[in-house]
């Protein structure tokens, strides 16, 4: 059975584990992978998000800095002048905010603007100044385990993530996957514990997609049941990932496929789902959370 949890995330309280949560993707980018340059203005950011929550999303995870494989970083200033306006326009919505950010200073500007949580894909070790952020604003954080940020060969090598990485990192390249992303986080829950920052702020991400081949992606997707032991909420990131596309082929839908995908990580033990097509993903999920009230 799925455990459950109450994140705090600020004045949000979110409880997970009962119904899955939809975690919705708004991507205020020019060049993101899938949908890049369609919400790239306030105006259309705003209302794509609106939609989202009308679909059924719980959460709206804002980011204003792709992380394709291949694309460029951008300035922490442009990233805040891209999503900054769009929570300062959701902030009084029903729904908790998230700014998809690795970056301490977008964080700050983010949560100073109305988020509640910040989605971190290097789990707080990519910027030393992050943990500090988090706590000072009393933020939920999602941690995300991140192959780039040990392998020197990742597929799809992104970004350079900070200047002050843990040495212990480098000792994971050469782990299978799984004990990789079982040591992976116990260094990030110790920088976070360090920190201050406590359990019931803290989601974990197996992170799919990033730094990891196709055949390890479907390792970590068979091993979710073993990984979400650890008493933590899970998000699992699915939606339109290159793995994903490759499974669907040409003759399936993809949001379709990563639907499917994400109703079997909800009975692996998956609390949060981010994806594209909300609409697509809940009506999967309310069929699976349907199954397991019966326990």
């Amino acid at each position: 059975m799925r455990s459950r949890h109450t994140l705090k995330a600020r004045s949000c309280r979110i409880a997970l584990g009962g119904k899955t949560a939809i975690m919705g993707i708004l991507n205020v980018t020019p060049d993101s992978f899938s949908d890049g340059g369609l919400f790239n203005d306030t105006e259309s950011a705003v209302q794509h998000a609106l939609d989202l929550i009308e679909a059924g999303a719980a959460i709206i995870d804002i980011g204003g800095e792709s992380t394709r494989p291949g694309s460029e970083p951008v300035d922490a200033a442009v990233e805040c002048e891209r999503i900054v306006p769009v929570i300062k326009a959701l902030k009084d919505r029903d729904v908790c905010l998230s700014a998809d950010t690795w970056k301490s200073e977008v964080a700050a500007a983010a949560l100073d603007a109305g988020a509640h949580m910040v989605n971190d894909i290097t789990a707080l070790l990519g910027d030393p100044d992050m943990p500090a952020v988090i706590r000072s604003y009393d933020a939920a954080v999602c941690l995300m385990h991140n192959a780039v940020l040990y392998r020197s060969d990742a597929p799809g090598h992104f970004p350079a993530f900070g200047l002050n990485r843990p040495q212990a990192l480098t000792a994971l390249a050469p782990l299978d996957i799984i004990a990789a992303v079982e040591r992976y986080f116990d260094l990030a829950l110790q920088t976070a514990k360090k920190a201050g920052i406590s359990a019931d702020h803290i989601v974990l991400d197996p992170g799919f997609g990033f730094g990891v081949t196709d055949l390890e992606n479907k390792k970590l997707f068979n091993h979710l049941p073993a990984l979400t032991i650890r008493p933590y909420p899970w998000l699992v990131a699915l939606s339109r990932k290159r793995f994903v596309q490759h499974l669907a082929g040409s003759d399936l839908p993809v949001d379709e496929v990563t639907a499917w995908l994400g109703q079997s990580a909800a009975f692996a033990g998956a609390h949060i789902l981010r994806v594209h097509d909300v609409r697509c993903q809940k009506r999967c999920t309310d069929v699976a959370d349907a199954v397991m009230e019966a326990h």
